[in-house]
């Protein structure tokens, strides 16, 4: 914990204090797929079926990281992303909590850990 403080407090004095998440209604055709991401997109009917009966219901997470300006790379949420494009159409604006990081072992630690359960189940199937 002690060690935190002292990262923290040397990062603000640098000026690389992280922006805190922040939730935004990004267009489409603005977010990009990661390339980390092999999720299966095309058995999305369930997920169809309940945006039409409750509509988007959840956020996709996404990162500025990298991107060029104004476009955000999904982090967690593919599948939601393919569903919704399918019911709502290509100029959807989706929920998104964009979080910033700081180095690309960052986003590779939070798409494997957000993808972690996805992973899990189509072994088990």
């Amino acid at each position: 914990m002690i060690f935190t403080k002292i990262f923290d407090f040397f990062n603000r004095l640098l000026g690389k204090r992280k922006r805190k998440p922040e939730l935004l209604m990004i267009t489409n055709g603005c977010l990009v797929d990661s390339p980390y991401s092999d999720n299966d997109v095309c058995g999305t009917d369930e997920l169809e079926l309940s945006m039409r009966e409750n509509g988007f219901v959840s956020r996709l997470l996404v990162t500025d990281y990298g991107m060029e300006s104004g476009k955000y790379m999904i982090v967690d949420g593919h599948r939601r992303r393919a569903a919704a494009v399918k019911v709502f159409g290509e100029d959807f604006a989706f929920p998104c909590v964009v979080r910033d990081f700081s180095n690309e072992q960052e986003v590779l630690g939070q798409f494997f850990q957000s993808n972690a359960a996805v992973k899990i189940t189509k072994r088990e199937v």
